[in-house]
C-alpha cells in the first residue's frame, strides 16, 4: 500500500482540541475524499503544519516496529497501543471507529506501514503517515465518472482572497466525489483544465469558511453558481468554456477559540478566568501616534490614559482599574514578547515616553491583565495591572512584503482667545483706577504707559491705533509628519522570519518640537529538530526629540512658549522691521522680557535615545506535552540630553551661553525558565501545569555636566567653556526574583479554573521582608454549554467567571528601606559623609487584593458580543513617609500604612449592526465607573501630613480649597464663605489647623471609556471614533494667572475681560479689576480657591479613519497583491466646559494643581498608501 497515494484530509478549517465530546485528539471540521497524489502531498503540509508542526521528525517510518497479539482486538485498543510503543500521534474522529471491527493480531516486530495495512485490511479506513503523525480517514468508494461525449468540458482559472482581498496560498480546489483538484499559487491563482459541467467544486483552506460552487451550462457558454449570497453576483466571468472565478473565503467566526496572552502561557478565549482586554493590530494602526500606549486610548474598559505633553513622542499616563497608591508609582508593568521592558521617562530634558522605543506597526497585539486573577503570576510588579506586547512574527509561505508610505501636518488642538492691545491697555488703566479711587484717568493712563514702556504723551487716539500682535499663534506652528513603514515576512515550514524597518520624522505643534524615529526589527523562529526550537527577536531604535525652551510641561515663566506666549503684551511687535525676531537685552515691558520664539529657536533642547529590545528562546520537547522553556531579554537604552542657552537669548547673554549635557544608560536584564505541561485527559479534560523561576535585574547609571562662558553661539560643546560650573554622577539598581506555579483547567468545554502562587523578593524591601507571597485562584462557567441553554442556538456564549488574587507594588526608591550616608560635607577640612535617611528593615509591598466578578456573552454567532464586570480592588500596607521624634536625628521613615480601595463597574459591548454582501456596520462601546476612597491613614491621622487632598473618607486627589461664593454685585469685591458658611470678604487661612476646606469634586474620573463604529462598503472602510472621560474637577492654575490682569503686567483672556464687573447692580462671577489684585481689607481675587475649579470632563472625535482599497485586476497588472489609500484624522474636536487648552492632561506627580505651560495636543491629518506585494 503506497502511503502518499492514501486519501487523505484536504480541508481542516479548524481543530477542536480533544475536549470536545466524542473527539479523539484531532477532529477535522470538515473533510474532502478522492484527492490525487499531487494534491495529497500538498495538503500533507498543510495537514502537518497545522496539527503536528511542533512534532516534525526525520526518523523514517520503517524503523518503527509493532509487537502485539491478541484476539478481537477493539480498534482503539490498537491505536493505544500503536502510540505507547512508536511515540506516534494517531489522529482520528471517533465516529470513524462505528463501523469497524474487532481484529486478531499477532505481530512480531512488525514494521509500522505494514502492520498498520494489515489492521486496516477490510476495515472501512485508510492511513497516512507523516513523520510521528498517524491521520485516519474514511474509506470511500469513487464510483466511476460517466463521461458524457456530448458535453463538452470546462477550463478555469481564478483567484482565491480573503475578505480583505489578500490572495491566499494553498487553498484547496477538489471536484466533488473524484480526486482531481489543485491548489493555490502565492498569488492566489489557480488553474483547472477538462472540468466536466455541472461538477461541483469544493473550495476549502484551514481558518476559512468552505464554500461550494457548481459550475452550470447556459445558453452562452457556462456560469458558476454558489449558496454563499454574498458573492453570487460577481463569482465568475467568462463566455463558452472558459470561466474565471474570483473567490472570496470569509475567516471563520473564531473569537471565542482565539489564543489570547495570559502570561506565561496562552489560552483560548473562552477558557479564560481573569479579566483580560485585548486590542489588535488592526486597530493600532488606524491611529497617527507615535506609541503604542497612545494607540489604545479609549478601547479597553478599565484602563485609563491620559496624555501629558503634546510634544511629538510625548509621555503618556496610564492606568488600570484606579489609583491604588499614594506615593508609590502606578505605572503597570509592560511586558514584550515575554520580557519586562523599562517603562519610567528618565530624561530630564524633553517629555519623552520611554515606550517610543516600539513602532506600533510592529505590534500584533496588546492584552492587559487587569485583575489579581489575572496577574498575580507577575507577583510584586502586577499591583498595577500588566500590560502585555506581542510583536508581529513570520509565517510560513513565500515572502511577502508590506510598504507603508504617510504624510500629513499637525496643528495645536486648541488656542485660547485673548485681548488685544486697546482691551489690556484699557484693563489696566481701570485696575489702576479702581485701586486709586482718588486719582483721575489721566494719573492711570500714564501710570500704565510708563509700565509699558511706552511714550507717556501717547493720545487716546494713539493708542486706539495700536497694532495687536497674536504671540499666541506665533509659538505655535502647523508641523509636519512623515513616515515609512516596510515589511518582509515569510518562511519554510521550520523556519519563519520577519524583517521590517520605519522612518518618522514630525515636527510638533509648538515651536521647536521635532520628534524623529528610525526603528528595525528582525524576528526569526526555527525548528531546529523534532524537539528543540529557537526563536529570538530584536528591535533597534534610534530617537532624536528636541523640545521648546524651557521643556514640555514646564511652568517656568521665561521659558516656556506655551506658558509665555499667550500672556505677552499683545502691543510688542513679534518681528523686527527686517523680518527677524525681535528681541530686547534689557527685557520687554512686562513680567515676560523675552521673546519665547526667540529663545526656543536658538536655544538647544534635545534628547537622543539609542535602544536595543533582545529576545531569545530556547523551547525542549521533553515528552509528550512536557515543555522546557528559557527565555533571556534585555532592555538597553543610551539616553543623552543636553540644554543649551544660546548667549544671543537675554538667559544666556549675561553668562555668554550655558551647556548642560546630561547621560543615562538603563538597562534591564531578564531570565525566565519554565516547565509547562499539557494534556487532555478522557477527550474532555485539558490541564496545563506551569512551573517556573525568574531573575530581574535593573540598573541605570547617569553623570550631567554644566558649563558656561563660549567664545559664541556656534561654540556648543562642553570643551569650549571657559567654567565647569557643576558635575555630577549617580547610581542606581534593583534585583528580584521569584518562583511561580500556575494550574489551569477546562472541562467539558463548560467548565475551567485556574489557580496560580508565586514568591517573590525585591533588593528594594527591607531584609525582614524581602520575598512575599502573591496567590490567586478563579473560576468560570459556560452556562450556554449547558443541556438547557444548548438547544438555542442563538447563544453562543454565556460565562459567568469570577476571582480572587493578590498582586504587589514596589515602585519606590530602590534604597528606601535602607539607611543611607551622604557626602558634601567636610570636617577639619577633610571630606566626611554624614546619615541621610533612616532605613525600615520590616518594609515590605504595598499589596493588592482584587475580587472580580464577570460575565462573558456572544449571541447570534457574535453579532452581539460583550461583557459585564464589577471588582473591588483594596490596596492596603501603603508605603508612606511617617514622622520621627526630632531627637533621632531624622525628619521621617518609610513604613507600611495606610489603605484605599477602588470600586468599579466596566462594561463592554458589540454589536454588529448591518451585516451584508456590500455594506457592514461593527459598533464597539465599553464604558468603565470608578469610586476611589482612602480607608485609612496611620496612627490616628485623618489627613496626610502636607497633602490635604489626601483624606480618609475621601477620594484620593479631592479638592480642598476655601469656596468662593462670587461677587457682591454693589461693589464688584470677591466673597467667600467662612467655617460657619456666612459669606465674608476675608476667608479663613489657609491652613489645614485654622480652617475646614470645602472639598469640592477630585481630580479622578468617574466614569471614562470609548465608542468606536466601522462601516464598511466594497472597497471602501471609514472608522470613527469617540473617546470620553466625566466627572473630574481640576484646578485651573494657567487660567488663573491669565485672570490676574489687574495685578500683573500680562496680557489675558478674553472671557474675564468681557465678564468682570464694572457697574453696581451687576451680576457676573468676575470681580472688578484692581492693581495688586487686593483690595482693602479683603483677600484677593486669585485666591487660591473654588473660583479656579472646573469641570474637566470632555467628549473628544478622536479618530476618523478612511481607506479606499483599489480594485484588483488593475493591481494585479501592476505585480502587487493589494494597494490602498487611507486618510486619518486625530482629536478631530472636543466637547468639554474646560477654558484651558486640553481638560486631558496630568501633570506634576500626577496633581493637576498646577497647570501651567502645558503643550495642548495636536490635531493631526494623514494621508498615505499601502502597497502589499
Amino acid at each position: 500500500m503506497q502511503k502518499t497515494a492514501a486519501p487523505a484530509p484536504a480541508f481542516i478549517p479548524g481543530l477542536a482540541t480533544s475536549a470536545t465530546p466524542g473527539i479523539s485528539r484531532v477532529q477535522p471540521q470538515a473533510m474532502s475524499y478522492g484527492l490525487t497524489a499531487q494534491l495529497l502531498r500538498i495538503m500533507r503540509l498543510t495537514t502537518l503544519f497545522i496539527l503536528a508542526a511542533c512534532l516534525s521528525v526525520s526518523a523514517s517510518t520503517s524503523s518503527q516496529t509493532i509487537t502485539l497479539k491478541g484476539k478481537d482486538l477493539p480498534m482503539k485498543k490498537i491505536f493505544a497501543s500503536i502510540e505507547e510503543q512508536t511515540g506516534y500521534v494517531v489522529f482520528y474522529n471517533q465516529g470513524l471507529l462505528a463501523n469497524t471491527h474487532p481484529v486478531t493480531v499477532s505481530a512480531l516486530s512488525m514494521p509500522l506501514d505494514k502492520f498498520m495495512d494489515m489492521v486496516l485490511k477490510d476495515q472501512p479506513l485508510l492511513f497516512m503517515i507523516s513523520d510521528k503523525t498517524i491521520v485516519l480517514s474514511e474509506k470511500i468508494i469513487i464510483p466511476k465518472p460517466v463521461p458524457d461525449p456530448v458535453l463538452p468540458p470546462v477550463d478555469i482559472s481564478g483567484t482565491i482572497r480573503n475578505a480583505a482581498g489578500d490572495p491566499l496560498a494553498d487553498v484547496s480546489i477538489t471536484i466533488k466525489g473524484s480526486s482531481t483538484g489543485t491548489t493555490t499559487a502565492p498569488n492566489g491563482s489557480f488553474t483547472m483544465n477538462n472540468i466536466p459541467e455541472d461538477a461541483v467544486l469544493q473550495v476549502s483552506i484551514v481558518g476559512y469558511e468552505s464554500m461550494e460552487i457548481t459550475i452550470k451550462k447556459t445558453n452562452n457558454g457556462h456560469t458558476a453558481q454558489t449558496t454563499d449570497k454574498k458573492q453570487a453576483r460577481q463569482l465568475s466571468i467568462g463566455a463558452g468554456n472558459q470561466l474565471t472565478l474570483n473567490i472570496t473565503l470569509n475567516a471563520q467566526v473564531l473569537d471565542l477559540n482565539e489564543v489570547v496572552v495570559t502570561g506565561y502561557a496562552t489560552q483560548q478565549r473562552r477558557a479564560v478566568t481573569g479579566s483580560i482586554s485585548r486590542v489588535r493590530s488592526k486597530d493600532i494602526e488606524k491611529m497617527p501616534v507615535q506609541t503604542l500606549d497612545a494607540a489604545i486610548q479609549g478601547r479597553m474598559p478599565g484602563v485609563q490614559i491620559q496624555s501629558q505633553s503634546g510634544v511629538p513622542g510625548g509621555a503618556i499616563k496610564v492606568e488600570i482599574r484606579g489609583q491604588g497608591s499614594i506615593t508609590a508609582g502606578t505605572n503597570p508593568l509592560y511586558i514584550v514578547d515575554g520580557i519586562p521592558i523599562n517603562s519610567d521617562n528618565s530624561t530630564t530634558t524633553v517629555s519623552t515616553n520611554p515606550l517610543a522605543v516600539i513602532n506600533p506597526k510592529d505590534i500584533e497585539s496588546i492584552e492587559v491583565l487587569k485583575d489579581a486573577a489575572a496577574a498575580s503570576v507577575y507577583g510584586a510588579q502586577a499591583g498595577n495591572g500588566v500590560v502585555l506586547i506581542t510583536t508581529k512574527k513570520g509565517t510560513a509561505g513565500a515572502t511577502r512584503f508590506n510598504l507603508t508610505l504617510q504624510t500629513g501636518f499637525v496643528k495645536p488642538i486648541n488656542l485660547m482667545p485673548l485681548m488685544n492691545t486697546q482691551q489690556y491697555l484699557g484693563g489696566r488703566i481701570e485696575a489702576m483706577m479702581n485701586a486709586n479711587p482718588t486719582r483721575d484717568y489721566a494719573w492711570a493712563k500714564t501710570q500704565v504707559l510708563t509700565q509699558s514702556k511706552l511714550p507717556t504723551t501717547m493720545t487716546d487716539e494713539e493708542m486706539a491705533a495700536l497694532p495687536t500682535y497674536d504671540w499666541h499663534r506665533a509659538v505655535y506652528q502647523t508641523g509636519k509628519s512623515n513616515k515609512a513603514d516596510f515589511s518582509a515576512a515569510g518562511g519554510s515550514g521550520k523556519t519563519t522570519y520577519r524583517i521590517s524597518g520605519s522612518y518618522e520624522n514630525t515636527t510638533g505643534s509648538i515651536v521647536a518640537s521635532r520628534f524623529k524615529r528610525g526603528t528595525v526589527n528582525l524576528f526569526l523562529n526555527s525548528q531546529i529538530s523534532n524537539k528543540l526550537s529557537f526563536s529570538g527577536n530584536i528591535n533597534l531604535t534610534s530617537i532624536k526629540q528636541n523640545g521648546p525652551s524651557g521643556g514640555a510641561g514646564s511652568s517656568t515663566l521665561f521659558s516656556s512658549p506655551a506658558y509665555a506666549g499667550p500672556m505677552m503684551l499683545p502691543f510688542i511687535p513679534i518681528y523686527k522691521e527686517d523680518g527677524t525676531l525681535n528681541y530686547d537685552y534689557n527685557g520687554f515691558p512686562g513680567i515676560f522680557t523675552q521673546n519665547p520664539v526667540h529663545t526656543s529657536l536658538l536655544n538647544d533642547q534635545e534628547d537622543k535615545t539609542a535602544g536595543l529590545l533582545a529576545n531569545l528562546q530556547l523551547q525542549y520537547k521533553i515528552i509528550k506535552g512536557l515543555t522546557y522553556k528559557t527565555t533571556v531579554g534585555l532592555d538597553y537604552r543610551n539616553i543623552q540630553g543636553r540644554r543649551y542657552v544660546d548667549p544671543r537669548t537675554q538667559e544666556g547673554y549675561v553668562k555668554r551661553g550655558v551647556l548642560n549635557t546630561y547621560q543615562q544608560t538603563p538597562k534591564s536584564f531578564a531570565n525566565t525558565h519554565t516547565l509547562n505541561y499539557q494534556r487532555t485527559f478522557n477527550d474532555k479534560h485539558d490541564v496545563n501545569l506551569i512551573i517556573g523561576g525568574e531573575y530581574r535585574s535593573f540598573e541605570s547609571e547617569s553623570n550631567s555636566v554644566t558649563g558656561e562662558g563660549f567664545p559664541n553661539f556656534e561654540f556648543r560643546q562642553m570643551q569650549s567653556a571657559a567654567l565647569i560650573t557643576g558635575a555630577s554622577g549617580s547610581w542606581t539598581g534593583v534585583k528580584r526574583m521569584g518562583t511561580f506555579f500556575q494550574a489551569n483547567w477546562f472541562g467539558s468545554q463548560r467548565y475551567m479554573a485556574s489557580a496560580i502562587i508565586r514568591y517573590d523578593g525585591s533588593s528594594r524591601f527591607g531584609a525582614n521582608n524581602m520575598f512575599g507571597w502573591f496567590p490567586a485562584i478563579s473560576i468560570g462557567w459556560d452556562m450556554a454549554q449547558e443541556d438547557f441553554l444548548n438547544k438555542y442556538n442563538w447563544i453562543d456564549q454565556l460565562k459567568l467567571r469570577t476571582g480572587y488574587g493578590e498582586t504587589g507594588n514596589d515602585q519606590i526608591g530602590n534604597f528606601v528601606s535602607r539607611s543611607l550616608f551622604g557626602g558634601g560635607i567636610t570636617y577639619n577640612n577633610e571630606p566626611g559623609i554624614q546619615p541621610n535617611s533612616l532605613g525600615n528593615a520590616n518594609l515590605r509591598w504595598e499589596r493588592n487584593a482584587t475580587i472580580n466578578l464577570g460575565l462573558d456573552f456572544s449571541f447570534l454567532q457574535r453579532r452581539i458580543f460583550g461583557s459585564v464586570e464589577v471588582y473591588k480592588r483594596t490596596s492596603k500596607d501603603l508605603l508612606l513617609s511617617q514622622p520621627v521624634p526630632w531627637i533621632a536625628g531624622y525628619e521621617e521613615i518609610y513604613n507600611n500604612v495606610g489603605e484605599v480601595v477602588n470600586k468599579g463597574l466596566e462594561l463592554e459591548i458589540g454589536v454588529h449592526l448591518v451585516k451584508s454582501a456590500d455594506f457592514n456596520w461593527v459598533s464597539n462601546f465599553n464604558i468603565s465607573f470608578l469610586n476611589n476612597k482612602v480607608t485609612k491613614l496611620y496612627d490616628t491621622l485623618q489627613e496626610l501630613p502636607g497633602d490635604p487632598s489626601v483624606r480618609v473618607g475621601y477620594s484620593l486627589k479631592t479638592n480642598f480649597y476655601p469656596q468662593y461664593a462670587g461677587v457682591n454685585s454693589a461693589t464688584g469685591r470677591p466673597l467667600f464663605y467662612d467655617n460657619a458658611g456666612n459669606l465674608s470678604y476675608n476667608p479663613p487661612a489657609t491652613t489645614a489647623n485654622a480652617y475646614t476646606p470645602f472639598g469640592r469634586g477630585n481630580q479622578l474620573s468617574d466614569y471614562y471609556g470609548g465608542w468606536n463604529n466601522t462601516f464598511s462598503y466594497k472597497g471602501f472602510e471609514l472608522g470613527i471614533f469617540f473617546q470620553y472621560d466625566f466627572g473630574r474637577e481640576l484646578y485651573n492654575n494657567q487660567s488663573r494667572n491669565m485672570a490676574r490682569k489687574g495685578d500683573m503686567n500680562i496680557n489675558g483672556i478674553l472671557w474675564y475681560y468681557d465678564n468682570r464687573w464694572t457697574t453696581p447692580g451687576q451680576i457676573t462671577s468676575v470681580p472688578r479689576t484692581i492693581n495688586n489684585a487686593a483690595e482693602v481689607n479683603s483677600a484677593r481675587g486669585d485666591l487660591a480657591s473654588t473660583r479656579w475649579l472646573e469641570d474637566a470632563s470632555y467628549i473628544r472625535l478622536k479618530t476618523i479613519n478612511f481607506s479606499y482599497r483599489l480594485p484588483r485586476k488593475p493591481v494585479e497588472k501592476l505585480g502587487m497583491q493589494e494597494i490602498s489609500v487611507f486618510a486619518q484624522c486625530l482629536n478631530v474636536h472636543t466637547w468639554t466646559k474646560w477654558s484651558g487648552y486640553d481638560p486631558e492632561f496630568f501633570l506634576d506627580g500626577e496633581n493637576y494643581t498646577t497647570y501651567t505651560g502645558l503643550i495642548p495636543q495636536t490635531r493631526s491629518f494623514q494621508f498615505g498608501i499601502t502597497a502589499k506585494f
